[in-house]
């Protein structure tokens, strides 16, 4: 029985092999614009990683939206998304980043990559925890920080 699971696992991965190999052949290679072939790239991207495939060097190939979805994907499975940040839209990246930061997970490495919005949400959960938010301050605007400045004095 084992090795008939085994066998038929084999025979199950080759066809998936193949028929990924009939869709990068066919419908990334006819796309009549770019913005067709980005939309190929990114649905077979987000397919092969979900697939447990490594798809980071396709990260620049991709559209903001789906390097977003893909670093929400690995976030959630435990993944490193490091090298997708300078990929990545601010917003997914803003919302991966709370997420992980909601987990107790470090962010400071994607803090050079998130909008003002983000920051501030963030920067509002760390002290919110009564966390340090020294890592946070160099990417702070003038008035998030003079506002937190404030509260943290008693003003």
């Amino acid at each position: 029985v084992s090795q008939q699971l085994m066998a038929t696992e084999a025979i199950l991965n080759k066809a998936n092999k193949e028929i990924l190999t009939a869709h990068l052949k066919n419908c990334i290679k006819n796309a009549d614009t770019d913005e067709e072939r980005e939309e190929k790239v990114d649905e077979l991207a987000l397919l092969l990683e979900q697939n447990g495939k490594d798809t980071v060097a396709l990260a620049p190939f991709m559209s903001e939206e789906a390097v977003g979805r893909l670093a929400e994907l690995r976030a959630k499975n435990g993944r490193s998304i490091g090298e997708l940040l300078p990929f990545a839209g601010e917003e997914k990246l803003g919302e991966v980043a709370l997420a992980k930061v909601l987990r107790g997970e470090d962010v400071t490495a994607m803090l050079p990559f998130l909008g003002d919005k983000a920051l501030g949400a963030i920067t509002k959960e760390k002290l919110a925890r009564g966390e340090s938010i020294t890592e946070l301050l160099p990417f702070l605007d003038d008035s998030t920080l003079r506002e937190y400045v404030k509260k943290a004095l008693g003003r």
